[in-house]
């Protein structure tokens, strides 16, 4: 018989003898991706996941394999979605256009969770949890294009999963009366 042992601050009481311990579980996210513009509507409802494409250091976040956007037209309202599967507990998602302005608090917070049966195993199902953050009204200047736009999610204790997209904005012509 193995005896586990727990830190004192995890214990929880003990009971005839017995300690029981709070485990903490932290899970990493397994992926995540940034959708703008007709690229929203692009499948990702599924489990499959979605490739990394950045890194994320403190306040510095590197794009890594560039990836550009679908073309936006400044002025215009765009449908932007930063969507993460997995992570426990739920991970943080955040939105920024470059590193200075956050556009996290424009947009709409979603939990879900996709199950998948798995291969072949009899009653066993596969969760993945979803979280996403979505607005309708993304809103860019001439002053945007060729920057980058990252969808953040952090998970406490892991490091943060970045997905990076490379705006292309339409700049509107001012006509001459």
């Amino acid at each position: 018989m193995t005896l586990l042992r727990c830190p004192r601050d995890q214990c929880i009481s003990s009971f005839l003898g017995f300690v029981y311990c709070a485990l903490r579980v932290v899970a990493p996210v397994m992926s995540v991706m940034l959708l703008i513009g007709d690229a929203t509507e692009r499948p990702g409802n599924s489990s499959a996941g979605f490739p990394l494409t950045s890194t994320h250091r403190g306040d510095v976040i590197t794009p890594g394999k560039p990836r550009s956007g679908a073309p936006l037209t400044e002025n215009q309202p765009s449908k932007v979605r930063c969507v993460a599967l997995g992570g426990y507990p739920p991970p943080r998602l955040r939105v920024r256009v470059d590193p200075r302005r956050d556009v996290t608090a424009q947009m709409v917070l979603r939990h879900g969770v996709n199950v998948t049966s798995t291969s072949g195993a009899a009653g066993l199902r596969r969760v993945v949890r979803r979280t996403e953050l979505s607005t309708f009204n993304f809103v860019t200047t001439g002053d945007d294009d060729g920057r980058w736009a990252h969808c953040i999610a952090s998970v406490a204790g892991r490091r943060p999963a970045v997905d990076s997209v490379q705006l292309s904005i339409h700049c509107e012509c001012e006509s001459s009366r």
